[in-house]
């Protein structure tokens, strides 16, 4: 359990905190007395068992939603909708992305209670140096926000579509996000290197389980099973 670093609080805010916790002449005390007195008071909560009547109104702690911040002077909550539709990509290694997208209020309020719409996430590999465009989708709800995605096609720019499936089956294009690029793995191209006894014991031994079935590793299985997809 941490506490919030009095120190860059406003004069006005440790005032709001001691008027809130009822600490007795707070009008009267200086900066340094407030900040003494509501250590204290959190002092003497650290040493206490977290139950449901401790008062942890500016404690920060470890565990996600047992902070709340509502009170404190100039915080309010994170808006559930921006005013804008987008989706973007952020690479986390060469084969996984971060997708995250927003609905804008007024387009999420046209579909909140509709119906027969769902939605999909749509990996899209595009066609490129003559090869086909290739995707898959993942279905989410209106209230998803992010989801991590497998890029499983080495050698191709992806994007991330939002797409919305209407009652009927039509589809739309809510929006489409930056493109990512997954590479070939060096293994891919350099596959002379394991076929040296050493080269195999360093480089693809350690992906093999006991039982000889490589594990479930996207570079393993392109240069055992091809990659030109």
């Amino acid at each position: 359990m941490v506490l919030l670093n009095l120190e860059t609080l406003t004069d006005s805010e440790l005032q709001s905190i001691a008027r809130q916790e009822d600490i007795d002449d707070w009008e009267s005390l200086s900066r340094e007395e407030l900040i003494e007195e509501i250590e204290s008071i959190y002092e003497d909560a650290g040493d206490l068992e977290t139950s449901g009547t401790l008062n942890q109104k500016y404690l920060n702690t470890l565990n996600p939603g047992n902070t709340d911040f509502g009170r404190l002077p100039g915080v309010s909550d994170i808006p559930k909708h921006y005013n804008k539709t987008y989706i973007n990509l952020t690479q986390k290694d060469d084969s996984w992305v971060y997708v995250f997208w927003n609905l804008s209020e007024n387009e999420y309020k046209q579909v909140e209670d509709v119906e027969g719409i769902s939605f999909v996430i749509r990996a899209v590999a595009l066609p490129e140096n003559g090869k086909s465009e290739l995707s898959y989708d993942i279905g989410i709800t209106i209230h998803d926000k992010c989801w991590t995605v497998e890029m499983p096609w080495p050698g191709r720019t992806y994007v991330a579509k939002l797409v919305k499936i209407n009652e009927d089956g039509s589809e739309e294009i809510v929006c489409t996000s930056n493109t990512v690029y997954r590479p070939i793995s060096w293994l891919s191209t350099h596959r002379s290197a394991i076929e040296d006894p050493k080269g195999y014991t360093l480089l693809v031994k350690p992906l093999i389980s006991r039982d000889g079935v490589p594990v479930n590793c996207n570079v393993v299985n392109n240069i055992i099973y091809g990659d030109n997809i």
